[in-house]
C-alpha cells in the first residue's frame, strides 16, 4: 500500500438512521465523518498542520473513501419519536435503520503528519463518536477494533457504564432507559428522578 494511503476495516455495532437509506450505498458518510474527525484531531493533536479558509474555518488535508457491503434495513416503527417529537406516519416520510456486513474506510493524503495522526487516534475517535440521526441514542456506532475500550473511554468521560452480557436484541431499550435515567427521568410504570436533576439539586444546597 502507498505510504500516502491508510485503510481500515470497521465493525458496525448499531444501525445508523440514514437520510438516504433507500440508496444501495447508504452507510457511514464521508461528509459527516471528516468534519467530526477534523475537529477531534485539531483538539487532541498539538501542532497538527491545517488549512484555514477566509471564514477562519480550519480543516485537515486528506480525502476519505468509504465502501460497504451487505446492507440490511429495518423500518422505524410508527411509534418512534423523531426530531421535535414528531411521529412518522406517512410512508413517504419513513426512515430506515441501516446496517452493513462489512465496511472499509480509506484515507489519502500527501501530508504524512496528518496520516500518522489519523492512524494513531482514529480508533479513539470512533469509540466516542456516533453517526447519523439520533446518534446520542446509541445509533450509528462503529469501531476499528475493540481492544481496551474501557480505558480509552475513561480518557474522555469521567464515568463509564458497563452492561454485563447485554442482549443485543433489546440494546435500544437499554440505551433509552439509561438515557432517561440520566437526563429526563422516568414516569412510566415506575418513577425515577433523573440523575442530572438529583445532581443539580445537591449543588443548589
Amino acid at each position: 500500500m502507498s505510504k500516502f494511503r491508510l485503510e481500515f476495516k470497521l465493525k458496525q455495532h448499531t444501525p445508523i438512521i440514514h437520510f438516504q437509506s433507500e440508496q444501495s450505498g447508504a452507510t457511514l458518510r464521508a461528509t459527516e465523518l471528516k468534519p467530526k474527525l477534523d475537529r477531534f484531531l485539531l483538539e487532541n493533536v498539538e501542532g497538527i498542520p491545517f488549512k484555514e479558509n477566509a471564514n477562519k474555518h480550519k480543516s485537515l488535508d486528506y480525502k476519505v473513501k468509504i465502501e460497504a457491503n451487505g446492507k440490511s434495513e429495518r423500518t422505524l416503527p410508527n411509534s418512534f419519536l423523531f426530531f421535535a417529537n414528531n411521529v412518522i406516519k406517512e410512508d413517504k416520510d419513513k426512515k430506515h435503520m441501516v446496517k452493513v456486513q462489512s465496511i472499509k474506510i480509506e484515507f489519502f493524503s500527501f501530508n504524512l503528519e496528518v496520516l500518522e495522526a489519523i492512524e494513531k487516534y482514529f480508533n479513539e475517535f470512533m469509540l466516542i463518536s456516533n453517526f447519523g440521526a439520533r446518534s446520542t441514542k446509541g445509533y450509528g456506532s462503529f469501531s476499528k477494533k475493540l481492544n481496551d475500550t474501557e480505558s480509552i473511554l475513561k480518557k474522555y468521560y469521567p464515568i463509564v457504564f458497563k452492561i454485563s452480557n447485554p442482549n443485543m436484541n433489546n440494546w435500544e431499550d437499554i440505551v433509552d432507559t439509561l438515557h432517561k435515567k440520566l437526563k429526563a427521568g422516568i414516569n412510566f410504570r415506575s418513577y425515577h428522578k433523573s440523575l442530572l436533576f438529583q445532581y443539580m439539586s445537591m449543588c443548589s444546597l
